[in-house]
């Protein structure tokens, strides 16, 4: 009997420490055999395999070009058709080349110049009309000044020059400034840079993040909020500009029918914003103002008419016809809904808008058709959401016109023509450029009512048919007090899905998920009331689902139309009864958490099915009946060590680890690298606290009155997670498919905010703390000081001190009356697991000591652990210790 000193880290979900031991015992053994799961063969019901997706889809434009990650838009030189440009945000544009042998390269490198952080970076690019005589190139950008924690951000527009006789770039060197601004955030710069069919250079600007009528509501507080106007060819007649901002007068003058030109006051409704108090600070640059986020705008080519899209705040997105003058509200008005309490009228309105109760967010891109490439579109604006609905609106009466929404592609970042034939391209976030191609109609129509599905035997009862499998989760999506029930079905009897232990797993086509909602229909909640049923399936090319709402009789549920739909229910909480709106998603809205980067659909993986579910009278790991039934290609083994969620409600669990799973199940099917967010930060479990870009992070919604920081330990009041969670209305998130408080989750991460961060030491200041300034050097994690065989990381994960060989954490074997057990330290918030193997050798297979004491999860508290060793031969014994 004995230890055998050797400790080591593995890679995976967290840092491990190994702690090995070795004994000598006789053998003893018991094994439980797993009730096995009867796999039934599913027939696929009438779900459709197929289902029509519409006349319109997209397709990778350059498949043999690659990724360009980061495109934010296009630019194409006039009278050009054989290369576009596109703009990438970190500072780089490249030039593809569209002959026959498709090519790239490099076409300007401002990266040694740009501020490249969230929506700051290279924004925009426009070719003069006269490029292939004057070589002039316009760039908008957010330029840096001053080095290391120093650095501070300017919104720049400037002109480049392609010298004569070159190869056609731009020389880096040839900038001339137009204007260079103070940035004052790294959000809402806006960017989109178009020469307009008067030869006029015209410029969307954001308002920088400031919610305040400072900027966005003054002619004379810079360029903020609106859309520029301006003369760089210095025509005859047009005014210079005024000074201040860092406006250039030599390298653009102000067009004189701009609308603000000659101003002497200038207000909207009963509001006076400036009293001509000083004409030289008017910025008689503006077109048009009041807008948070002008992300791109497009002139229609016939008429000459501009059209913008604004991206929203938290309630509503825009899509505006832009006039002269006009002032678009912001930030009293955010589409039709008032922000204030002033109710300012006079503003212009809106001639499209959208809610983001209906699960998109964030408007994109957008281009105004008109050719014959698509003749159904001719004379149509299109515009895309962050979510990635794509839709048509065609104008009408002002304020009333035709919207349809037609496709799905996940990231649209924006817009653009393809020179050669004018068909529509689309930057989208994962680097790739789509066409849009319209193809005839095919694929199969979702039944009208639920019953046929063919998914249940008895419907009001929701008896599933053999093959529909009930399944469990360990952290549910909050859906406003519903309670719900899971099925699935592999196509056959034979299929199989592809197991992942981390990240998201594969399932063939036909694969058949099943949610339905109920709400409480009496007090206590003894008698549920249906209210809707979801379907998504797997396809050749991703998933689709459609929605299907229960009627008053609870016996039958019609389709949703495809745009969604809203209902109004009483239901009782665990405290009241009360009236909550509910939404039905419409097809593309099941794309908004059900994306590619969840593997299609959300919560449907490791963390979140490991768990025992009871089959009879009996419990039993869920993954392992799977497994043992043939529902995986591969067979699974030792399920209790991979990752699992816990319910956010179980006061047996850490403060951390809840709070871990809550953000987990509610917010990482968007916060995760890839996902559909604009704050990027990553909730999934996997992720360590400190990687997650949460703590001590400033917001981006700091202006606004949302937190300083994301989250701000021991300070609530000051954390935009915390507050965002608890606040209804147009900041709240999760944003999708609730309009009810989570005051259970509201009250977790408070609690944790306040109870448990203040006094969790991350790495970072165990090592300050151990290892002064004059030993910083020692700091790194793989460092030993102390020469006792374990790093800097293990000893903070076992809570010791890196100088002290004398003193450290190890498990050591003791005898208890007749038995032998293995006793060591067990730390609060540290996951601890012994594991054998009969051998040492590197085929040696270790495999987890199947006894009751031998429980990995954190505990709440310090404590003793005493894990009884069984009789047997030769054993060898390791901990593995892991840190929330």
């Amino acid at each position: 009997m004995g230890r055998i000193p050797r400790t080591s880290l593995r890679g995976g979900r967290y840092p491990l420490l190994e702690i090995w031991v070795v004994l000598w015992t006789c053998l003893w053994w018991i094994v439980t055999p797993l009730a096995a799961l009867d796999r039934k063969f599913w027939d696929g019901g009438k779900v459709p395999r197929h289902p029509v997706r519409g006349t319109w889809s997209l397709e990778d434009a350059f498949p043999t070009l690659g990724l360009l990650p980061g495109t934010l838009g296009f630019a194409v030189p006039p009278g050009e058709t054989n290369r576009i440009i596109f703009v990438n945000m970190g500072g780089v544009a490249y030039e593809v080349s569209l002959s026959n042998k498709l090519s790239s390269r490099l076409f300007l490198d401002l990266s040694d110049r740009v501020f490249f952080e969230q929506e700051s970076g290279l924004l925009g690019m426009a070719f003069h009309p006269r490029f292939q005589t004057n070589g002039w190139v316009f760039v908008y950008y957010s330029s840096k000044e001053g080095a290391g924690g120093l650095i501070q951000s300017f919104n720049r527009l400037s002109r480049f020059t392609v010298p004569p006789g070159g190869d056609g770039r731009p020389d880096p060197a040839s900038e001339v400034v137009l204007f260079h601004q103070e940035d004052p955030g790294p959000n809402h710069n806006a960017g989109c840079l178009v020469f307009g069919p008067d030869g006029y250079l015209y410029l969307s600007v954001g308002d920088g993040s400031l919610w305040s009528n400072r900027v966005t509501q003054r002619l004379d507080a810079g360029f903020f909020g609106g859309i520029l106007r301006l003369d760089v060819d210095r025509k005859p007649g047009n005014p210079p500009p005024n000074p201040g901002f860092g406006v250039n007068p030599n390298a653009y003058s102000v067009p004189a029918d701009n609308p603000f030109v000659g101003a002497r006051q200038y207000g909207v409704g009963d509001q006076v914003i400036w009293k001509g108090e000083n004409p030289q600070a008017l910025r008689t640059e503006f077109y048009a103002l009041g807008m948070r986020n002008p992300w791109q705008f497009s002139f229609d080519p016939k008429t000459g008419e501009l059209w913008c899209n604004d991206v929203g705040n938290g309630s509503r997105e825009e899509v505006n016809r832009i006039r002269p003058g006009a002032n678009y509200g912001w930030p009293w008005w955010e589409g039709t809904i008032s922000t204030t309490d002033l109710e300012v009228e006079g503003t212009a309105l809106p001639e499209f808008e959208y809610s983001h109760f209906s699960g998109r967010t964030a408007i994109t891109g957008s281009h105004f058709y008109r050719g014959s490439f698509y003749p159904e579109l001719d004379g149509a604006y299109l515009f895309a959401d962050w979510t990635g609905d794509i839709a048509v609106l065609r104008p009408g009466e002002p304020g009333e016109p035709e919207v349809t929404w037609i496709v799905n592609l996940p990231g649209v970042v924006a817009f653009g023509a393809d020179p050669r034939d004018g068909s529509l391209l689309l930057t989208s976030g994962s680097g790739r450029i789509y066409r849009l191609v319209q193809r005839p109609v095919v694929g199969e129509v979702w039944p009208e009512k639920l019953s046929e599905t063919g998914l249940f035997e008895n419907l009001p009862s929701l008896i599933p048919r053999p093959g529909l499998v009930p399944y469990e989760i360990n952290a549910p999506f909050w859906s406003d007090h519903a309670i719900k029930r899971r099925w699935f079905a592999l196509p056959g009897e034979d299929s199989m899905m592809t197991f992942r232990r981390e990240g998201a797993w594969t399932f063939p086509a036909g694969t058949v998920w099943v949610k339905h909602f109920e709400r409480p229909y009496h007090r206590p909640s003894t008698m549920l009331f249906p209210m809707e049923t979801r379907i998504l399936i797997q396809t050749t090319n991703g998933v689709s689902g459609a929605s299907y709402r229960w009627n008053d009789e609870g016996n039958e549920a019609d389709l949703v139309p495809d745009e969604g739909s809203d209902a109004m229910f009483y239901a009782w909480t665990p405290t009241e009864l009360v009236t909550q709106i509910w939404h039905f998603p419409g097809r593309n809205e099941c794309l908004s958490c059900h994306t590619s980067v969840n593997g299609g659909p959300a919560g449907f993986n490791t963390a979140q099915l490991n768990r025992r579910t009871r089959e009879g009278v009996t419990l039993l790991s869920q993954l392992d009946a799977w497994s043992v039934a043939g529902y995986f290609s591969e067979p699974l083994v030792r399920t209790h060590q991979m990752p699992a969620l816990v319910s956010p409600t179980d006061e047996t669990q850490t403060l951390e680890h809840r709070v871990r799973a809550y953000l987990d199940a509610n917010c990482a099917a968007c916060h995760q690298p890839g996902g559909l967010t604009r704050t990027p930060w990553d909730a999934r479990i996997g992720t360590a606290l400190d990687q997650m870009g949460l703590i001590g992070i400033r917001s981006s919604v700091s202006s606004i009155g949302l937190g300083e920081f994301r989250i701000d330990p021991g300070h609530p009041e000051n954390s935009s997670l915390f507050l965002r969670i608890s606040t209804l209305g147009a900041f709240h998130m999760p944003p999708l498919g609730t309009s009810e408080m989570d005051t259970e989750a509201v009250d977790l991460i408070r609690r944790w905010i306040v109870e448990d961060l203040p006094k969790r030491e991350g790495y970072d200041q165990w090592a300050a703390r151990w290892l002064p300034e004059h030993w910083e050097s020692l700091r790194s994690q793989s460092l030993d000081p102390d020469g006792d065989g374990l790093n800097n990381f293990t000893e903070y994960l076992l809570r010791e001190g890196p100088l002290n060989p004398q003193r450290r954490w190890k498990p050591v074997i003791a005898r208890e009356g007749s038995r032998f057990v293995l006793r060591f330290n067990r730390w609060a918030g540290r996951h601890f697991e012994v594991q054998w193997a009969s051998d040492m050798t590197p085929a040696g297979r270790w495999s987890r000591l199947e006894v009751e004491e031998n429980d990995p999860r954190a505990t709440l508290s310090d404590s003793e652990a005493s894990i009884p060793l069984p009789d047997g031969p030769t054993r060898f014994y390791r901990v593995i210790v892991a840190g929330d």
